[in-house]
């Protein structure tokens, strides 16, 4: 789609939403926010929700080992169904590739770093989409809010909610309101050693089986 009418959907999306906008609705920050992003786009937040998509994941990743293979997850399904399970542990792609699959719908993903749009669930059919923003260790959702309420699911044909999206994430940029995981400073909780991006943790982790960090 060229500018001038991608410009002009925005535009026609806006005026039919009655000036409705698309903005961040916070997650709480407590290792789930992926699960719990997800959950409010589909209405259906809760106290335990996180913990219910949680066990979802790891049912579906044992129930399909020929998809789910070790070379997949980075561990034996066994051990990975584990290793979601905790709450102390984050979700990613593979997490978001198995809800979108398992709920029927596309889940979009704007990196504010990259502005990079990471969808999972494309290709399959589906005919709704929920739209995230990810600034290198937190999810939040995107929902677009005005005088006749709050939409947290849009169409896959919904090319304006992606632009808006971007711009969203575009904003956050330029504010500099993401994490540099190559770059930020972590000290693990447990033995207090100072460690330098996500790759240093991860060789913590294994090497110790520290999981606690936090940034500084």
């Amino acid at each position: 789609m060229a500018d001038d009418d991608l410009a002009k959907a925005i535009a026609l999306s806006m005026q039919e939403t009655n000036t409705s906008r698309l903005v961040r609705h916070e997650i709480p920050a407590d290792n789930s926010c992926l699960f719990n992003s997800v959950a409010y786009a589909l209405n259906d937040s809760g106290d335990d929700k996180a913990s219910e998509l949680r066990g979802m994941v790891a049912g579906l990743v044992l129930s399909d080992p020929e998809t789910w293979t070790e070379a997949m997850l980075g561990k034996p399904p066994e051990e990975y169904a584990d290793w979601i399970q905790d709450s102390e542990h984050w979700g990613g792609g593979i997490e978001l590739a198995i809800l979108a699959t398992s709920h029927e719908m596309e889940i979009a993903a704007v990196d504010i770093q990259t502005l990079r749009v990471s969808v999972f669930g494309e290709g399959q059919g589906f005919r709704r989409r929920a739209l995230l923003i990810y600034d290198g260790i937190h999810y939040d959702v995107l929902v677009r809010r005005g005088p006749s309420g709050e939409e947290r699911l849009f169409g896959v044909d919904d090319l304006a909610a992606v632009e808006e999206a971007k711009a969203v994430a575009k904003e956050a940029q330029i504010a500099r309101n993401f994490t540099d995981v190559g770059r930020f400073t972590l000290r693990c909780v447990s033995c207090q050693k100072g460690l330098v991006g996500q790759q240093d943790a991860v060789e913590h982790a294994k090497a110790t089986g520290d999981i606690n960090f936090t940034e500084y």
